[in-house]
């Protein structure tokens, strides 16, 4: 019985997700200049910024994904923008440096 109340609670928190992604991104473009997708992957094969996973790992996240992350010139410095599902199972919205050390 707890498996299936788990269940359906993960699904909704997706599905609230989904539906909200549009709004976030829209603010996340407010704040500054941001790309997406093969943008990234050539700026990582370029060596211009870090790899999603290192900045999880540098920012001390163990978390999956729920969106793709999007990368944003803000103020002169270069950040990722995503969601996540944190330790306690609740979608959260984080900010991560994208910029190499």
């Amino acid at each position: 019985m707890n498996f299936t109340i788990a269940t359906t609670l993960t699904a909704v928190c997706l599905a609230l997700q989904l539906i909200l992604m549009p709004f976030s991104a829209s603010a996340a473009q407010e704040e500054g200049e941001c790309v997406g997708g093969r943008q990234i992957q050539q700026m990582i094969s370029g060596g211009e910024i870090m790899d999603l996973a290192e900045a999880l790992g540098q920012a001390g996240i163990d978390a999956k994904p729920l969106s793709e992350p999007e990368l944003c010139n803000i103020d002169g410095q270069l950040v990722y923008h995503l969601n996540i599902i944190n330790a306690r199972g609740e979608a959260e919205r984080v900010v991560l440096n994208a910029q190499l050390n």
